[in-house]
Formats: C-alpha cells, sequence, structure tokens
C-alpha cells in the first residue's frame, strides 16, 4: 500500500489501520509512507508502481 501524507482525499491512519488488519489476518502487505506526497502520488508515482511490480513478482 503506498500514502502520501498529504493527502486530502483519504486519511493516512485509514492505510495504517488497514495494514494492521491485514498483518493480524496472516495477509503479506507493505506498506509506504510519502511525506509531502497527494492521494496521486504526484511525486513518488514511479517509486510506488516499482515497489508495486515487486511485491507482485514476490507473491503471486
Amino acid at each position: 500500500m503506498h500514502h502520501g501524507t498529504a493527502d486530502k482525499d483519504v486519511p493516512y491512519s485509514f492505510q495504517q489501520a488497514l495494514a494492521d488488519d491485514l498483518r493480524a489476518a496472516g495477509q503479506p502487505v507493505e506498506a509506504y509512507r510519502y511525506e509531502g506526497d497527494n492521494h496521486n502520488l504526484s511525486g513518488n508515482l514511479g517509486l510506488a508502481l516499482r515497489r508495486s511490480v515487486a511485491f507482485f513478482k514476490r507473491h503471486l
């Protein structure tokens, strides 16, 4: 999961709660925080996409 701390649409706390719930259910999860980035991860989109591809390669 990827989340910008300046996201005005979805609070960062939602990402934290979902990651905690997934871990408690024994599911693989990686949660990334992008300081100052927005809902679209405009400043970190390339990095977020690379991390997503790597995650799916490991788990699918």
